[in-house]
């Protein structure tokens, strides 16, 4: 894909610059609230070891010893779930919201001709800053993922993924549905990770008591902007009544069996919308 390609998929060329090893496209207010926010955010995730520090591990996510625990065993099942959804196509570009470090954009790029990879982190390890590393077509973009609606032209990409990361915007059904319009005539949207509460009660409090603990660390939020934090059966309900599948993780059953028993325990779904059913 040509820069000029490129150029072309976003609304305010003037808002795209060039990092060498990825892309920046924000406005100058936001830009300067994430550049203030992930000084002191990159500190904290690399005090807890959340992100592998050296290339052999990173390259080797979601395996490999660094992704040992039920976190990335979760994201190994989201891996097989794409899998099995790019078993006999190969889209020819793809958005993947919530890129993280990269580790499903490296599958994305084996299966498609374009990969525009948006975070808002950009380190190397624990973010998009190195993703280029990876394959030439990945395109990383730094970004308010909350204004990825209008950041793009309509009618731009064949499938959009949402990398386990739905639940941190600020109305996920909201933001989901919005994005419908930047499909292409058969496009489609790939939810991965997703967690949906019959009470989220418990899960709003464990939210508010992690924003506290970080506030009283840091004297800031734990969240770059306002997020929902979580989903419930009523956002459910919305996502099928507007044409979402809902797809279960087929070694989730137990977890979601509970789920059904215990109001406070999540269920683990995957969505899948086809702009060609409806």
């Amino acid at each position: 894909m040509t820069d000029k390609k490129w150029n072309e998929l976003l609304v305010d060329q003037n808002l795209l610059q060039d990092r060498g090893s990825y892309w920046k496209h924000m406005r100058p207010d936001f830009e300067a609230h994430l550049s203030d926010y992930l000084v002191v955010f990159e500190k904290y995730r690399s005090t807890i070891g959340i992100a592998p520090t050296n290339t052999s591990d990173w390259a080797a996510l979601p395996f490999g010893s660094f992704a040992d625990n039920a976190s990335w065993a979760w994201r190994r099942q989201s891996l097989e779930l794409l899998e099995n959804h790019l078993e006999k196509t190969k889209p020819d570009t793809v958005l993947e919201i919530g890129a993280w470090n990269g580790w499903l954009t490296k599958y994305l790029a084996k299966k498609s001709n374009v990969v525009v990879a948006a975070d808002y982190f950009v380190c190397s390890f624990d973010g998009i800053g190195n993703l280029k590393d990876l394959a030439e077509n990945i395109y990383p973009v730094q970004c308010d993922v909350e204004t990825i609606k209008t950041d793009f032209h309509p009618q731009s990409f064949d499938l959009i993924i949402l990398n386990h990361c739905l639940t941190y915007t600020q109305n996920p059904t909201e933001f989901i549905l919005n994005l419908i319009p930047l499909l292409k005539e058969d496009g489609a949207i790939l939810s991965l990770g997703n967690t949906f509460y019959r009470n989220p009660s418990k899960k709003i409090r464990r939210n508010a008591k992690a924003n506290e603990n970080y506030k009283y660390a840091y004297n800031r939020t734990l969240y770059i902007q306002p997020v929902k934090g979580y989903m419930d059966l009523v956002d459910l309900s919305n996502l099928e009544k507007n044409g979402f599948q809902i797809l279960n993780y087929p070694k989730m059953r137990i977890q979601n069996f509970i789920s059904k028993i215990h109001p406070y325990k999540p269920s683990y779904k995957a969505l899948l919308y086809k702009k060609t059913n409806r």
